[in-house]
């Protein structure tokens, strides 16, 4: 998961070798798709990615070049986490649901600079944003358990914490930004993990958030 944060080190020169080594070592083993974090986790780390832009993306090109060489696709996994609207310091509700903040516009930019400078790579299988993210919805952040350097501790939580409707929306405003770009119509993941117990739930308003069985008896029909 970590292929290109491993390349992105301007300590090592944004040397790729080891990377594209070990993309041949996994085609040895018949490895057909990766998935792997197009970002950095914490936002203290961006700074080498966008201070030394040029070098990422030649990482980046490095990376797709060798899949396309070797028969390996790629799962490009955007905004994994929410380090980047700790990088602008924009509460995470206005990060993204106001397409006129700076996380907003950025997120929407960058993603169509990446999906049209890979779009016609062979190697690319689909798209991906974030990891989990549903499963802080409803529920909001813990102080303690940010991590280091965020800039969310002077924030309240009601300023953080996104609903899953609020989070379906900009699925959905993410996923026409990728869309209106990527003319291959590739499948788009939202990264999303097993709901929590409840979870749906309480999006639709149902007091009694531990009755994770009206979840299942919905969807598959069984009382």
């Amino acid at each position: 998961f970590s292929l290109l944060a491993a390349c992105v080190n301007p300590k090592t020169n944004y040397d790729t070798s080891i990377a594209l080594a070990n993309l041949d070592l996994l085609a040895s083993y018949n490895v057909k798709a990766i998935r792997f974090s197009l970002m950095p986790f914490y936002s203290r780390d961006y700074g080498v990615f966008t201070n030394y832009y040029g070098s990422y993306i030649r990482a980046l090109d490095d990376i797709v070049k060798k899949c396309e060489e070797v028969g390996i696709g790629l799962i490009p996994s955007f905004w994994w986490s929410a380090a980047v609207q700790d990088l602008f310091d924009e509460p995470t509700k206005m990060a993204l649901l106001d397409p006129n903040s700076k996380t907003y516009k950025f997120m929407m930019e960058y993603t169509t600079f990446i999906v049209n400078r890979y779009k016609d790579s062979p190697a690319l299988f689909m798209w991906e944003y974030g990891n989990e993210l549903n499963l802080g919805c409803e529920i909001g952040v813990n102080p303690n358990s940010l991590p280091s350097g965020s800039s969310r501790p002077h924030r309240t939580n009601d300023e953080d914490m996104m609903t899953a409707a609020a989070m379906n929306w900009f699925y959905t405003k993410w996923i026409q930004t990728i869309e209106a770009a990527d003319t291959h119509h590739r499948c788009i993941s939202n990264g999303d993990a097993v709901y929590r117990q409840g979870q749906y739930n309480q999006w639709v308003g149902n007091p009694d958030r531990n009755a994770a069985w009206s979840l299942t008896s919905e969807l598959v029909g069984v009382p």
